[in-house]
């Protein structure tokens, strides 16, 4: 058996900090499972570490919490470092952030794949799960009916998906059946819209609203490798619901933050997202008003991102500059960018949970966890001249109007949290996993029924031989 040294910072954890790279735990588990031995190398020190928080005490819990306790840890070694040996000495460098794969067993990397995947559908679950809002989990029902869609059909299916939105959701919570799509029957969005239509390929004429881009996680999941399909395909979905610019814009924003972090594209840059989101915005066909209303909150978002490191600021930053709106360019905008700073320790904004009364459109009172985004933030949060400048814009579109109807009274008065949630906990979780939930998620899968890891398998399977349909390679 062999002995691997593996350096921490930019082979095993995302430089400067205690994120594993994508295939770096699998890789060692599977390594320690082979019985060699294992030594991270590493210039942290056990006392007097600059910064604190990544000494070697809290690296050993961390590497602890991932199950590597087997492996061994050697602190304060200089770089570079040189093995002399007098037989089968092997060094290989290592591209930094890169992600770390068993080269040998071309699995790992599909292993590694379906686990980013059911890491992204299971933060959905979970935000659904802890919220419990009523009957009320369109973010999760939709993502799945769209993915379920795309399988089961090899594609985009007009009919197929149309068929999927209007039929019983099949998933209960708190004792009641969910509607059709996961949403209020009363509820006068785009899914209502469809569903008091009877044409079988039903395309959306409005709809300026953040629900097109809620349910595109599996989407991205199946696409991501081609930049061109991966748009293509997100607007063909967005269009059956939404119709504006903006709702196919937000869509394929957070389609292309998902490939960012799936290829592992330099997921921690915001410029490299600009950059794939600027190639996609050319493969759309939208007016230029559309798209520079679009990209102006894109840009002020990406300046935000840029400057602020603390989740809470930027947070609180985004929902003043950029809001927490249903408007289709507020909270996929904000959920996307806070996503570069957000953290995978997900319950906390949750802890000083409390309970509140309210009145439903069904009447009865109902009791649901108060996250802790409520304390801070609202619907008074967004600054004026951002607020006007959205009615200005909706005006223009002539869309103010139905969408006063649409939020009837909660304009300004509320926030979208559930579905600032679903995006951006769906896009850390990806990135950086789910270990700091990992226990509850099994409550959330057991709620809606669904085997999400094998789903995930699925979409894996699936990527590969669609891979091999476009080769020719077998």
């Amino acid at each position: 058996m062999a002995t691997y040294f593996i350096d921490l910072d930019g082979v095993f954890f995302r430089y400067g900090t205690m994120v594993p790279l994508p295939g770096a735990v699998l890789s060692v588990r599977h390594l320690l499972g082979e019985n060699h031995q294992v030594v991270f190398t590493t210039m942290r020190r056990r006392r007097g570490n600059q910064p604190r928080h990544l000494g070697l005490r809290a690296t050993e819990k961390v590497l602890a919490g991932l199950g590597l306790s087997e492996a061994r840890l050697v602190g304060g070694l200089s770089s570079p470092r040189v093995v002399i040996n007098d037989e089968g000495a092997v060094a290989v460098n290592h591209i930094r952030n890169a992600p770390l794969l068993y080269q040998e067993l071309a699995e790992v990397r599909h292993e590694v794949l379906v686990e980013q995947i059911y890491h992204g559908f299971a933060a959905i679950a979970w935000v659904s799960w802890k919220y419990k809002i009523g009957e009320d989990a369109d973010d999760y029902v939709q993502t799945m009916q769209v993915t379920q869609s795309l399988l089961d059909c090899g594609g985009f299916d007009h009919a197929d998906l149309v068929r999927r939105y209007r039929r019983k959701s099949g998933y209960a919570m708190n004792g009641k059946e969910l509607p059709a799509a996961g949403v209020y029957a009363l509820y006068p969005g785009q899914i209502s819209k469809l569903l008091q239509s009877e044409d079988p390929l039903y395309l959306a004429s409005d709809g300026v609203t953040d629900g097109a881009a809620m349910k595109v996680a599996g989407l991205a999941a199946l696409y991501h490798p081609d930049l061109a399909d991966l748009v293509k395909t997100v607007d063909q979905v967005t269009r059956v619901t939404h119709a504006s610019g903006a709702a196919r814009m937000s869509a394929v924003l957070i389609a292309v933050r998902f490939r960012q972090i799936l290829l592992n594209e330099q997921p921690e840059s915001v410029e490299q997202l600009l950059v794939r989101f600027n190639e996609a915005l050319a493969m759309l066909d939208i007016a230029d008003r559309d798209r520079a209303f679009f990209r102006q909150r894109v840009d002020t978002a990406a300046e935000l991102a840029r400057e602020e490191s603390d989740p809470h600021t930027l947070l609180m930053q985004l929902a003043q500059a950029i809001g927490l709106e249903h408007l289709a360019w507020s909270t996929p905008i904000t959920a996307c960018f806070w996503s570069f700073r957000g953290t995978p320790d997900f319950k906390k904004w949750f802890r000083h949970q409390k309970e509140k009364r309210i009145r439903w459109h069904t009447r009865k009172h109902r009791r649901f966890p108060l996250p802790l985004i409520r304390h801070q933030i609202n619907g008074q949060t967004l600054r004026e001249d951002v607020h006007q400048a959205d009615r200005a814009y909706l005006h223009k579109l002539g869309e103010l109007e139905g969408y006063e109807k649409c939020r009837a009274g909660t304009w300004r008065k509320s926030i979208d949290v559930d579905t600032f949630f679903s995006i951006a906990f769906s896009l850390v979780a990806t990135e950086q996993g789910i270990e700091g939930i990992r226990s509850e998620v099994a409550a959330a899968e057991r709620l809606f029924g669904d085997d999400l890891k094998a789903l995930a398998g699925t979409l894996a399977q699936t990527l590969v031989a669609r891979r091999g349909q476009k080769t020719g390679v077998a």
